[in-house]
């Protein structure tokens, strides 16, 4: 057997167990973290954008980065609305 299957044979007990309890969100960190991923993102995105396109590289890294910074933008309305006056919890 390969180490694939002892990764899997070791990781999926606990993944059972976290599905049928999973943890708590904490919304409070995910949004941090969501906001500096996306404004990383973003300055990535402007730079790229100044760069020529006809490099496939370049468009494929631009297209990436800005995939990246429409997912941390996917986060934000979920972990803001998490968020209460009082604190995220």
């Amino acid at each position: 057997m390969g180490p694939h299957y002892c990764l899997l044979r070791l990781n999926f007990p606990r993944s059972v167990v976290s599905l049928s309890n999973p943890a708590p969100i904490l919304a409070g960190p995910m949004l941090v973290v969501a906001v500096i991923g996306l404004v990383v993102n973003l300055v990535v995105v402007f730079v790229l954008r100044e760069h020529d396109h006809d490099d496939l590289n370049t468009r494929a890294a631009f297209l990436h980065v800005l995939g990246d910074a429409l997912s941390s933008v996917g986060v934000l309305p979920p972990g803001w609305s998490s968020c209460s006056p009082a604190g995220c919890g």
